[in-house]
């Protein structure tokens, strides 16, 4: 694939992201999907979502934590393969995060 429908796959994704459109995103997934959240443990969406049955995990976990205000693409590097970085700013919810 080249780098230019690499851009408009991730471009889709993070438009389907702000539709609420989870199952589209998951449907551009393989199954060995490594989806990794690097953040500190205490953040409900924080570890690791791999396999394409997990990443919704990932996903419900925000989606019971916060309202997502904006969704702006992070590359992580100049030249974009398959690898994208999903930065959100969020605000708290009102609902209360489930602790495992």
């Amino acid at each position: 694939m080249a780098e230019s429908d690499n851009m408009t796959l991730i471009g889709r994704i993070y438009e389907a992201f702000g539709r609420g459109d989870i199952g589209y995103i998951i449907d551009q997934l393989t199954d060995d999907v490594r989806w990794v959240s690097h953040l500190e443990p205490i953040v409900p969406w924080s570890g690791d979502y791999s396999g394409k049955t997990n990443v919704p995990k990932f996903f419900e976990a925000i989606a019971n934590s916060v309202q997502t205000t904006s969704l702006p693409p992070k590359s992580s590097s100049r030249r974009l393969t398959r690898s994208f970085r999903l930065a959100t700013t969020a605000v708290p919810s009102t609902r209360r995060a489930r602790r495992p």
